[in-house]
């Protein structure tokens, strides 16, 4: 067997792949989601159709000598990945759906092989936008059982370990599990993602472990898209890190921010992330606009005008559960005529799919 792990590694070399192991996914059991944007949704789904099989998006060594052709396919898909993670030009909901499954689910092997964060981007997007949006959208017709099957795979999502390096891939409310090697501890994390983005992440354990945490710097929180069909725009705002007060300094890998230390029971992490409002455009369709607020992507309740000049303010509905995002609005002719309301898109796919782009004005 080790034998044949060498041979594997010596082919790998040889075609030019980075022969690193791959990260292996945290077991979703392991992980306990406490989150009011996914746990309703993932519960809802695991008590309707129990049993059921999650896609397949674990990554063996074996599976690293496929690596180049699926950066190959994914290289030739990105740029034509809308706003919303799914392929553009896509009217029909149901291949809106399964385009960004597959995306999502790509992007997450690639995640895994690589371990660059700039993958997780396009997970995120595509799980946030086109696949929570199939599972709330009530006129959607997605075979609910296939929306099911990708949401269940959400929980696995979150970690990923390899030895002594931990990553965290998405800023969402749970508490887990970690075993890998020599490693055995919980940690917790605090968030109200994708409302509120500053986290807390509280660790328990026996005793201490030293190891290196990884944690994802998000193309959102700096006010970036990481789509190359757009640009994107919004003001910026200061990442911080601290470990039980103190700011650790900047140390940026690959889109993860990276801690190595010995760690102890009751160690606190706070991840202070803004999450702007992120004007985009599309680069073939230059004068419209649309809003981006953390990974969400929000729709214009109607047809309207807008000034990529004016601020955005944000306001949390508490009765609807969500931030909706106001600014003013013109007329055909650039006069101001009030105020217009944008909401997320996932909430209805089907309605609000016309609505992501308002016409922009000079």
């Amino acid at each position: 067997m080790k034998c044949a792990i060498i041979v594997l590694v010596l082919a790998l070399v040889s075609l030019g792949v980075n022969a690193q192991r791959p990260l292996q996914m945290v077991h979703p059991d392991s992980v306990l989601l406490d989150d009011f944007f996914w746990l309703p949704k993932v519960d809802s789904a695991c008590v309707l159709y129990p049993g059921m099989k999650s896609p397949e998006t674990g990554v063996t060594m074996k599976d690293m000598a496929g690596l180049s052709g699926l950066k190959t396919r994914f290289d030739k898909l990105e740029a034509g990945i809308s706003i919303t993670g799914s392929a553009r030009d896509l009217s029909d909901n149901i291949r809106r759906f399964r385009s960004a499954r597959d995306m999502a689910f790509l992007a997450f092997r690639l995640a895994l092989m690589t371990r660059q964060g700039r993958y997780f981007d396009f997970c995120e997007r595509a799980l946030f936008n086109e696949i929570a949006g199939a599972w709330v959208d009530p006129v959607s017709k997605v075979r609910r059982k296939e929306v099911a099957e990708a949401l269940s795979a959400v929980p696995g999502m979150l970690y990923a370990v390899d030895g002594h390096d931990v990553y965290i891939n998405m800023l969402v409310r749970n508490i887990a599990h970690i075993v890998a090697e020599d490693l055995d501890f919980r940690v917790r994390l605090m968030a109200s993602m994708p409302w509120y983005s500053q986290c807390m992440f509280a660790f328990e354990m026996d005793r201490e472990q030293e190891f290196t945490l990884h944690i994802r710097l998000p193309h959102w929180a700096e006010g970036q898209v990481e789509l190359s069909s757009y640009d994107a725009s919004s003001t910026r705002s200061r990442i911080d890190v601290y470990v039980n007060g103190d700011r650790v300094d900047k140390n940026i890998v690959d889109g993860y921010y990276v801690i190595r230390r010995r760690w102890k029971k009751g160690d606190v992490i706070k991840y202070v992330i803004p999450s702007p409002v992120i004007r985009v455009s599309d680069r073939q369709q230059s004068s419209g606009m649309a809003l981006q607020r953390g990974p969400l992507v929000y729709a214009f309740e109607n047809a309207c005008s807008v000034r990529r000049s004016d601020g955005v303010s944000n306001t949390f509905d508490h009765d609807r559960t969500t931030i909706f995002l106001t600014s003013k609005q013109y007329d055909e002719q650039g006069m101001p005529i009030g105020q217009y309301k944008a909401f997320p898109y996932f909430w209805s796919p089907e309605k609000y799919g016309s609505l992501l782009f308002s016409r922009m004005l000079k």
